[in-house]
């Protein structure tokens, strides 16, 4: 399964630390955990973030 989110910045996302009380910080680090492999790609003036997971077994 691929998850793609999509936004108007050309910046390239960066790892945070996110602070224990922290709202904000942790987008990356949950997509480097919990996928199986993620990257990101330019789109208009803008970048996509996406993510694949493997499902039903699959790699």
């Amino acid at each position: 399964m691929r998850v793609e989110v999509e936004d108007s910045s050309s910046a390239l996302p960066r790892r945070r630390e996110a602070g224990e009380s922290g709202v904000s910080g942790r987008g990356l680090l949950l997509i480097e955990m919990l996928t199986d492999v993620w990257g990101v790609e330019a789109r208009g003036g803008g970048k996509c973030v996406w993510s694949e997971f493997a499902v039903g077994g699959a790699a």
